[in-house]
């Protein structure tokens, strides 16, 4: 009767921190990667004999947490996921971080 919505694909939650000079920024990282695995069938008899099929999908999640500190401008690794449907294939999340200054 009610169901509830759920993003798929790549996605990372950052709470950034730049430092008091602005040369480096530490982050609180969190890259996720959610995919659809399949939809298992349930089904539901009532009292009447009649039957109800629900699908109800199934996901897999892979995510890391990490906290890191950059200088401004430099590339760095943060996670690696396997892929699930893609056998074989591998997720990379490299991260470019920099500071500017608000004048």
């Amino acid at each position: 009767t009610a169901f509830e919505t759920r993003n798929i694909g790549t996605t990372m939650e950052v709470e950034p921190a730049v430092s008091e000079k602005g040369d480096s920024i530490t982050m609180q990282l969190a890259p996720q990667r959610v995919e659809l695995l399949r939809f298992d069938s349930f089904y539901a008899k009532h009292a009447d004999g009649k039957q109800d099929k629900y699908d109800q999908p199934q996901f897999t999640t892979s995510k890391n947490t990490i906290t890191v500190t950059v200088r401004s401008g430099e590339h760095r690794l943060i996670g690696v996921h396997k892929l699930v449907k893609l056998e074989g294939f591998i997720g990379l999340f490299i991260l470019q971080a920099v500071a500017t200054p608000v004048k």
